[in-house]
């Protein structure tokens, strides 16, 4: 009777979970515009905002972008596996199931598919997160799929067969692509949640770094980070983000005797807590293999400025206020903090304070509308 009743847990739990992906938002602006769009991304977002992740910023501009091109707006999300019914759209934008379907649908044949890719390629992301699980099963012997980052490879078809791609990345991450892929990729930057935090920068301690992620945290290099400051006792860091405790629990014992460490679970970026470590920190530092463009590290830099200590795969250009990790190695991790530590804190306020003032710009809602809207307006031309 146990295992059964283990079993109904399971079924009701995916049953329900099955349910909130079925509503769609109908006209979401309620205009009488004669284009029509379906977003396949999020729909929560649009009844409740969340900080808890810069991609419902994403939804909320997305939608604005096509309500200012004289859209009608009707969002569906992206785990829908039973809609169906493309003929009034003239636009299907965003991925996902019915963003696949729309694909095979021989009623949408005449209607524009434009991809939204949030990550790299996934073929090529997939194998930078096995080498990634592959040495960390190595060193811990433990291993669960929430440590990877799938990549997109649930739908795959759709990166070959959309008819264009809007890529959240630079051109770092629009290169992992070939052109045996695509060759019609339009690269914008992420947006993020900026606080508007007035900075106390006299607070900033050059000793404190800050490691600030969400799920697959192999993938992002999290055991790598921890590894490099048990061997960096006088530096500290401070880790932000849901941890799986099976991981956490094979770190534990060494942990014990490496105080410079400290674990805080999820942090919303609403929270007093977060303020202070925006302005206590000097560094965000991520070992990510295979991102889009790392909004949670952008989120550390428009608002506290933190100075990135990242790799490549971050999708984040790399300047002269930016430290690189040359490789996912622990090497490469021990040299790039070992060189943040060369700048004096005169030198941490000034650079952190040019963080700020650019990247609020940059990453802003604001330029990724009009970059959005922009994309699609040449796509309607060349069409």
């Amino acid at each position: 009777m146990i295992q059964y009743a283990k079993y109904f847990k399971t079924f009701l739990i995916e049953f329900i979970t099955g349910l909130r992906y079925l509503s769609i938002k109908k006209n979401v602006f309620s205009t009488s515009f004669d284009k029509r769009v379906l977003v396949s991304y999020l729909v929560k977002p649009w009844n409740v905002l969340s900080y808890d992740h810069a991609n419902n910023l994403e939804l909320i501009c997305i939608a604005r972008s096509f309500n200012e091109l004289g859209f009608q707006v009707d969002l569906i999300h992206y785990q829908n596996k039973i809609f169906n019914d493309y003929s009034n759209y003239n636009v299907i934008f965003g991925f996902g199931h019915p963003f696949e379907n729309c694909i095979l649908s021989t009623e949408a044949k005449k209607t524009l598919k434009v991809l939204y890719a949030t990550g790299a390629n996934p073929l090529w992301s997939m194998k930078q997160s096995f080498e990634r699980l592959y040495a960390f099963y190595n060193k811990v012997h433990i291993v669960k799929k929430e440590y990877l980052r799938d990549g997109g490879n649930e739908f795959l078809l759709q990166y070959y067969l959309a008819h264009k791609i809007i890529l959240v990345g630079n051109d770092y991450i629009k290169n992992t692509y070939f052109t045996k892929i695509h060759n019609d990729i339009q690269t914008i930057s992420g947006v993020v949640f900026n606080k508007n935090i007035d900075v106390d920068y006299s607070l900033k301690a050059k000793r404190k770094y800050l490691w600030f992620g969400s799920s697959g945290i192999v993938h992002k290099g999290l055991d790598l980070i921890l590894d490099s400051f048990m061997q960096r006792p006088n530096l500290e860091l401070h880790v932000c983000g849901t941890i799986d405790q099976r991981f956490q629990a094979s770190y534990n014992e060494v942990l014990l005797c490496h105080n410079n460490i400290h674990f805080h679970g999820f942090i919303s970026i609403n929270s007093n807590f977060f303020k202070q470590l925006m302005e206590t920190c000097s560094f965000v530092i991520s070992a990510s293999v295979s991102e889009g463009m790392s909004t949670s590290v952008l989120t550390c830099m428009v608002n506290g400025g933190l100075i990135p200590i990242i790799t490549l795969s971050t999708g984040i250009d790399i300047n002269e206020n930016f430290i690189q990790i040359e490789s996912c190695k622990e090497e490469a991790l021990l040299d790039a903090i070992d060189k943040s530590q060369s700048l004096d804190l005169q030198e941490i306020i000034s650079v952190s304070k040019i963080i700020k003032d650019e990247t609020k710009v940059k990453y802003s809602e604001t330029t990724f509308i009009n970059k959005f809207k922009s994309i699609i307006l040449n796509y309607e031309r060349s069409c």
